[in-house]
């Protein structure tokens, strides 16, 4: 999550945390088209052997991610990948 996502208060960080989550989504169809996408609590990107959710806090302003993949390492490295979205995006806007 990037500092200034989390920096933002109120309806500001809701505005941008879904801009950032429209923009993983963007990219996600872009670079795997056939993962699917559910928009129903945040954004759930499905890559087979892994998927994330990713959404806003209802309670804090946080943007949170939840991942899940077949070990340890490649939970890590899936973690990092999408983190890396988010802050290059978070960066830039």
């Amino acid at each position: 999550m990037s500092r200034r996502a989390r920096d933002r208060p109120g309806a500001d960080h809701r505005l941008f945390t879904s801009h950032l989550i429209d923009l993983v989504a963007g990219l996600y169809a872009t670079s795997d088209p056939d993962a699917p996408q559910d928009r129903l609590d945040g954004l759930t990107v499905d890559l087979g052997d892994w998927w994330f959710n990713l959404r806003p806090s209802n309670t804090e302003p946080l943007l949170r991610l939840n991942l899940e993949a077949a070990d340890r390492a490649a939970c890590d490295a899936h973690t990092e990948e999408v983190l890396a979205l988010i802050r290059a995006e978070s960066q830039e806007n």
